[in-house]
């Protein structure tokens, strides 16, 4: 299912000067994965955003130390 199916809009992110080294060991986990580097980046970005804040975001979103 996709994201018009689902009714969720798809976005693109960009990610400027991202070094190459770290781009590089992200596909290689990717390949090891068995996905292609989109799926794997949209994954992992995906399981980051369910976590829930911790009290350090919380403050500093708040505008605290």
């Amino acid at each position: 299912m996709n994201a018009c199916e689902t009714g969720e809009m798809a976005v693109t992110i960009q990610i400027r000067d991202l070094d190459e080294a770290v781009r590089d060991r992200l596909k290689a986990r990717a390949v090891v994965e068995g996905e292609s580097f989109n799926s794997y980046l949209k994954r992992l970005l995906a399981r980051e955003a369910a976590k829930p804040p911790t009290q350090e975001d919380i403050a500093r979103v708040a505008g605290g130390p």
